[in-house]
């Protein structure tokens, strides 16, 4: 027991050297990915007449898509290779998160 007590201690005083700032700028990134994330529906809202749901649904996924990829470039051979060995696995989250989540969400505001 003494062991856990120790570890817990030795992880607090690490915490403490820790700078505020980094806590400050991972609750900004939080509250502007909540932001942006809410303002997706708004912009959806807005537009319900202009555009299918799906059709909004799978260009949101491009958008998404294309302003990221500058950022996991350097991780392609990598995704490729996860892609290889378990694309059903991805497939599947895949589904899920653009048929299920944004989709049935995006039909329902509709």
């Amino acid at each position: 027991m003494s062991l856990q007590i120790w570890s817990v201690a030795q992880a607090a005083a690490r915490k403490q050297h820790i700078s505020v700032q980094s806590d400050a700028a991972g609750y900004a990134a939080g509250i502007v990915t909540w932001l942006i994330a809410g303002s997706v529906f708004i912009a959806f809202k807005l537009g319900v007449r202009e555009m299918p749901a799906w059709t909004f649904c799978c260009s949101r996924a491009l958008i998404a898509d294309l302003i990221l990829l500058p950022f996991v470039a350097a991780h392609y051979r990598d995704m490729i290779d996860l892609l290889r060995r378990r694309w059903l696995e991805a497939a599947f989250i895949g589904a899920i998160g653009l048929g299920l989540t944004q989709g049935v969400t995006i039909v329902a505001l509709s």
